[in-house]
């Protein structure tokens, strides 16, 4: 400092009043030093400077030499600093910059002093202070600076959204993740209360997680809200850590982590859904065996009940008393053909005569008998296409088909309605039906039964083609109607659509597979106006005794030779052993050890010529696929009637 300054500058370091800086910091690494505004020169109290390393004449002494050593990019900042300190009114500053050590290295500098101006014009004449190495801390800040941008990117491009909530449950943070799961502008999310995006229905449920959080108690769990930018319904998975005051008691808010987990809950009902139908379905097949096990247990039970009431009929007078009770044996036998029939139909067991069918046609011969069986304020409306290809089926069992859902549909309707009955052609890919392991290329006609009826809700949708499952009094019905109906298209290779709402009506849609062969003419049934008396030898296989003694004695009465056997062994002894031929075999289809055909396999190659009649409850798949017999199989479903036996006898032979 020069010492032509005014007397009423303020001294230098060296002075008494500051010796005690000189103790306190003797062994310190900070270096005292003045400056001289006019000459540019510096003088340090000792001869080094800290952690630059410049011992005695290397320490730079002058202004431009120490402007030598300061890092270029300071450099460009420090002119204007410089001049700001020069003009300013406070006499204390304090600058950062690198300087180039001896080793060098750049070294942070924390430079600190005061200005002394004359006191007469206020001239700045000079200035004095302490140098700091301040790299550690600089290197601190810049560590802990580098930390803050790797947790700030790591939160802004985390996927979930995250954010921080004060005492109020108001924002103060949240990441765009958050933004975009709550649906709100980017960076809008701040300053909202989480109250205003959670509707207040879910408040209740999450009361106790409330508390637990602002009692200190991390806690996690779900939340539902509407989605504010589409209104989409969406499910949160809600983790949040509660942030304590000062005093480590005082709830001050909360970090929360909000995960979206609506596509795993819609995959968890999926799955859910699924179980829930594989169940049904397990069930649904453990039904239908038992149902086909009891109706196959059923027929074979009623063919002798009807047979012997048949034979009984014949040789009392219609004036005994005895015939009115046989007559209400046989009402009652034939009630309980018509349950077995049912349910082999449900279990896919009855035996199907295959044939080109056209729906059409189908339609237009049972219109008018559908019409006596509707009720009059009940309009019956058609709509068939008129290129409707046609099916394999048998005709039967759709007529079934459209009387069951013509009458159900007629039940759904309280007071005035309409059914409307369509058909239609579906081409492949082009309309949805459902179906594990269909084939998606196959065509299909489509039956469509509407009502206008009351509809149905989704857990009755859901059951109505359970066996005896019904909605309606116990007086009205078996609840094995649409049970029926799932089981004969399901047997056709088909599939059942429903759709329904209440209020709206129902509509049953009936894919059946198409076919480009032409409808034939109907099959004509063989009509015998009496029976005729027949000399033919006649072989009966059957297992189950009362079935067997019966069937014999429907024959023997009819003039037939017979030979009954209880199984296939049986039968062939039976064979090798009788002198005379044997014209027709009789034999049930299932049976242990050796089933009908091969029965009448092994007959056939012992006696060459053989006429078969086969017969069963239920084809249990041996005579064709799902129970499909082919047309030159002569089939005959229990129970039976004596008249029904000799007609497929006579129609064998006739063959």
């Amino acid at each position: 400092m020069s010492a032509d300054d005014d007397s009423s500058a303020d001294s230098s370091l060296n002075s008494g009043d500051d010796a005690w800086i000189h103790r306190v910091l003797e062994d310190a690494d900070i270096a005292l030093w003045t400056y001289d505004w006019e000459t540019g020169s510096v003088c340090f109290e000792r001869d080094h400077c800290g952690s630059l390393g410049y011992v005695g004449d290397a320490l730079p002494r002058d202004r431009d030499g120490w402007l030598s050593l300061i890092h270029p990019e300071d450099m460009e900042r420090l002119p204007s600093r410089i001049e700001r300190i020069r003009e300013g009114a406070s006499a204390l500053f304090d600058v950062d910059c690198r300087v180039r050590s001896a080793q060098e290295k750049w070294v942070w500098l924390r430079v600190c002093g005061r200005v002394t101006r004359r006191s007469s014009d206020g001239l700045l004449v000079g200035a004095a202070g302490i140098i700091l190495d301040i790299s550690d801390r600089r290197q601190a800040e810049v560590a802990l600076q580098d930390s803050e941008n790797r947790y700030r990117t790591l939160v802004e491009n985390q996927g979930e959204g995250v954010g921080i909530v004060d005492e109020h449950e108001r924002f103060t943070f949240a990441n765009p993740a958050a933004d975009e799961i709550f649906g709100v502008a980017l960076g809008t999310l701040v300053g909202r209360s989480l109250y205003e995006l959670i509707p207040k229905e879910e408040f209740g449920r999450i009361r106790d997680q409330t508390d637990q959080r602002r009692e200190g108690e991390r806690t996690s769990y779900e939340v539902t809200f509407m989605r504010q930018s589409d209104g989409e319904r969406r499910t949160l998975l809600v983790t949040a850590t509660p942030q304590l005051q000062k005093d480590g008691k005082s709830y001050a808010g909360a970090f929360g982590v909000f995960r979206d987990i609506t596509a795993r809950r819609v995959a968890e009902e999926k799955k859910a859904q699924l179980e829930d139908q594989l169940r049904q379905t397990a069930k649904m097949e453990s039904l239908g065996q038992l149902a086909g096990g009891v109706a196959h247990d059923l027929n074979n039970l009623l063919s002798p009940i009807l047979g012997y009431t048949e034979l009984l009929l014949e040789d009392l007078e219609q004036t005994d008393p005895m015939c009115q009770d046989l007559l209400e044996i046989e009402e009652a036998a034939n009630r309980a053909r018509e349950l077995t029939k049912q349910l082999t139909a449900f279990s896919r067991k009855q035996v199907l005569r295959v044939q080109v069918v056209s729906l059409n046609d189908l339609v237009g011969r049972t219109h008018e008998m559908l019409r006596r069986l509707i009720r009059v304020d009940i309009v019956i409306e058609l709509s068939l296409a008129p290129d409707l290809g046609n099916t394999r089926a048998d005709e039967g069992q759709l007529q079934q088909i459209l009387l069951n859902l013509t009458i159900n549909a007629r039940d759904a309707i309280g007071g005035v309605g309409t059914i409307r009955i369509e058909t239609r052609n579906v081409a492949a890919g082009t309309e949805w039906h459902p179906g594990a392991g269909d084939d998606p290329s196959v065509d299909y006609v489509r039956l469509t039964i509407r009502d206008t009826g009351h509809g149905m809700e989704e857990g009755i949708k859901a059951r109505i083609f359970e066996p005896f499952f019904s909605t309606k009094p116990k007086s009205k019905g078996t609840g094995l109607g649409l049970a029926t109906v799932h089981g004969i298209v399901r047997q056709h290779g088909g599939q059942i659509v429903v759709e329904s709402t209440p209020g709206e009506g129902s509509s049953f849609h009936v894919y059946l597979p198409r076919t480009d062969e032409a409808a034939g003419p109907q099959r004509k049934r063989h009509e015998t106006a009496d029976l005729a008396t027949h000399s033919e030898t006649v072989l009966v296989v059957e297992d189950d005794d009362a079935v067997r003694r019966h069937v014999c004695r429907l024959l023997a009465r009819q003039g037939f030779r017979v030979l009954e056997a209880r199984g296939g062994q049986e039968a062939l002894d039976l064979a090798k052993a009788h002198e005379g031929p044997i014209q027709v075999l009789v034999t049930d289809v299932v049976m242990p050890q050796m089933n009908g055909k091969e029965v009448y396999l092994a007959l056939s190659e012992l006696l060459g010529d053989l006429k078969v009649v086969f017969m069963s409850g239920y084809t249990d798949d041996a005579l064709g696929e799902r129970g499909v017999l082919d047309d030159d199989i002569i089939f005959l479903q229990k129970p039976f009637t004596r008249r029904s036996l000799v007609e497929k006898i006579e129609e064998a032979l006739a063959n």
